[in-house]
C-alpha cells in the first residue's frame, strides 16, 4: 500500500512597511514569490479591502490551493489598517479611488511585480479599476505592470454623482430596510453606535473583533475625502474602462448585496465579461468569500486559472 505524501503547507505570510513618495508608510501582508521560478513566472495575486476595512478581512486567501503556485498580496490601503494616515497635503490626492490605486502600483514596483491579477472588494474594486485605467497598454508603450484580471465584489463601475446615484442604493439614515448604515461610508465622523454597526452590517458573519477595530482606525479624512472625490467626478471614467478593455473582469456578488443595486451591473458593457455576465451567489452578501470562504473558494480558484490560461 502506497504511503501517503504530505500535503504542501501554504507558504508563511510576511508584512511588510514600504515607505511611498506621497501616500505615507503602507502594509502589505504577502508571501514569497513560488521557489523554484519558472520560465514564466505566475502573477501575483493583489487583494484589496473596502472601506474602513483592512486586509485582514483576506485571512482565508493565503491558505487557498492559489497560495502554491502565486504570490498573494493583501494591501492595507492608506489611512486604514497598519498602513500610515496619508501625510500632511497630501490627502486630498492620497484618499481618492485614483490615489489608492497610484499607491498600490507604487507598492507592487517597489516588490518586484511584473504582473498581477487583482481581487477587489468594494472600494477595493475600485481601485483595481483605477489601477486598469492606469496601467492601459498600447502598441507603442508597454507598462512595467502588466494586470491579467481583476475580479470585482460589492463594487458597481462608477464615476460622478448622477452615476453613484444609480449604482447604489439610497444613502438614507432613517430607512426602514437595509442598508440604513451606508450613509456612513462618506462621513468622517461617526457616532460610536456606527462602529457597532457599519462594519458587521457591510461584511457579515462571522462578525469578528477586528472588523470593529478596523473601522476605528481608519483616517476619518480617507472617508470623506474618497467619497467627496467619488461624486465629484475624479479620477477614470469607470464605466468606460471596463467597457473597452481587455483585461478580463469578473463580477461576482451575493445576491442579497445590501448597497450595490445589482441590476445596474447588469446594465453596464463590459468589454471582456468573465463568463459572460455578472454572478450572484444566493445567501450571501457584500462580502461573500468571508461570509462562505469555502464556496467563495472555487470561485477563485476558477478565475485564476481563466486568467492565466493564456500565458
Amino acid at each position: 500500500m502506497a504511503t501517503p505524501q504530505p500535503q504542501p503547507q501554504p507558504p508563511t505570510p510576511t508584512q511588510t512597511h514600504i515607505p511611498t513618495t506621497i501616500y505615507g508608510t503602507l502594509s502589505i501582508t504577502h508571501t514569497t514569490p513560488p521557489s523554484p521560478p519558472s520560465e514564466k513566472p505566475s502573477p501575483a495575486l493583489l487583494l484589496l479591502h473596502g472601506n474602513s476595512s483592512s486586509s485582514q478581512i483576506f485571512t482565508h486567501f493565503f491558505t487557498h490551493p492559489t497560495a502554491q503556485h502565486h504570490r498573494i498580496m493583501a494591501l492595507d490601503l492608506p489611512g486604514h489598517g497598519s498602513s500610515s494616515d496619508a501625510p500632511a497635503g497630501t490627502v486630498e490626492k492620497a484618499y481618492t479611488q485614483a490615489g489608492y490605486a497610484a499607491a498600490a502600483l507604487e507598492v507592487l514596483a517597489q516588490l518586484g511585480v511584473a504582473s498581477v491579477i487583482v481581487f477587489g472588494n468594494s472600494l477595493g474594486g475600485h481601485v483595481a479599476i483605477e489601477m486598469v485605467a492606469q496601467t492601459t497598454q498600447t502598441p507603442q508603450q508597454r507598462p512595467p505592470l502588466r494586470i491579467h484580471g481583476i475580479l470585482l465584489t460589492g463594487t458597481p463601475p462608477a464615476n460622478g454623482l448622477a452615476q453613484v446615484r444609480s449604482a447604489f442604493h439610497d444613502r438614507d439614515p432613517h430607512a426602514k430596510v437595509p442598508p440604513q448604515h451606508m450613509h456612513l461610508a462618506s462621513q468622517a465622523s461617526w457616532p460610536d453606535t456606527a462602529y457597532a454597526t457599519f462594519p458587521y452590517e457591510a461584511y457579515g458573519p462571522p462578525n469578528m473583533p477586528w472588523m470593529l477595530s478596523a473601522a476605528r482606525r481608519t483616517d476619518p479624512l480617507a472617508r470623506s475625502t474618497m467619497y467627496s472625490a467619488f461624486e465629484a467626478g475624479a479620477g477614470a471614467d469607470q464605466v468606460a474602462v471596463i467597457g473597452r478593455t481587455d483585461v478580463l473582469v469578473g463580477v461576482v456578488n451575493g445576491a442579497q448585496e445590501p448597497f450595490v443595486r445589482l441590476e445596474y451591473l447588469d446594465g453596464l458593457r463590459w468589454g471582456r465579461l468573465w463568463q459572460g455576465r455578472c454572478l450572484r451567489l444566493e445567501g450571501l452578501g457584500h462580502a461573500p468569500f468571508w461570509e462562505r470562504p469555502g464556496l467563495w473558494a472555487g470561485v477563485w480558484g476558477e478565475f485564476v486559472w481563466d486568467c492565466c490560461a493564456e500565458l
